[in-house]
């Protein structure tokens, strides 16, 4: 349960909102993406999907998609993407905790 912030020269990109879930026994990772003004790249009721494999040394383990802990705030994604032409490549995102925020009273 999370959300991610893909930011280039302190500018968003773009934002992922994700949530664990469990589906058929096991464990699904859901996310979808938004651009900067909250339009959504996936249709309304449509996400992306990750299976859990399995769990080693505090890393989990998804279909396409590992989490790695970096510490107490600090973890590391490695997503692997298939290109235009076919081919798979690996991208790294580095995720660091933010701090919360106490409710705002008016």
């Amino acid at each position: 349960i999370g959300t991610f912030k893909h930011s280039e020269k302190g500018k968003p990109v773009f934002y992922e909102f994700m949530s664990f879930f469990e589906h058929e026994g096991s464990l699904v990772l859901r996310l979808k993406h938004f651009n900067p003004d909250l339009t959504g790249w996936e249709e309304k009721d449509k996400f992306v999907e990750f299976k859990f494999v399995a769990k080693k040394d505090g890393a989990m383990y998804f279909s396409g998609l590992t989490f790695m802990p970096e510490g107490k705030d600090a973890a590391k994604i490695y997503l692997a993407m298939r290109n235009k032409e076919g081919a798979v490549n690996e991208v790294v995102f580095n995720l660091k905790r933010t701090p919360s925020h106490a409710a705002m009273s008016h």
